[in-house]
């Protein structure tokens, strides 16, 4: 049976920045968003992070349209 899920680079890359801003592993900032960790700064952070960037990609759509 083939996999046939996709890496999602955006989520990555933004777990990446949330870990080197916490100071904590990429690995610690997938066990709380898996919700196997608990770490309430972390979850706050990424939720940061991950809604500057879709407001970001947002306006860049606004201006570019990619259509």
């Amino acid at each position: 049976m083939k996999n046939n899920s996709k890496r999602d680079t955006r989520r990555a890359a933004t777990t990446i920045e949330t870990a080197e801003v916490v100071g904590v592993s990429p690995r610690s900032v997938r066990r709380v968003l898996e919700q196997k960790q608990e770490n309430e700064t972390v979850l706050n952070v990424f939720m940061f992070l991950e809604e500057g960037k879709t407001e970001l990609l947002k306006a860049a759509e606004k201006l570019v349209p990619f259509n």
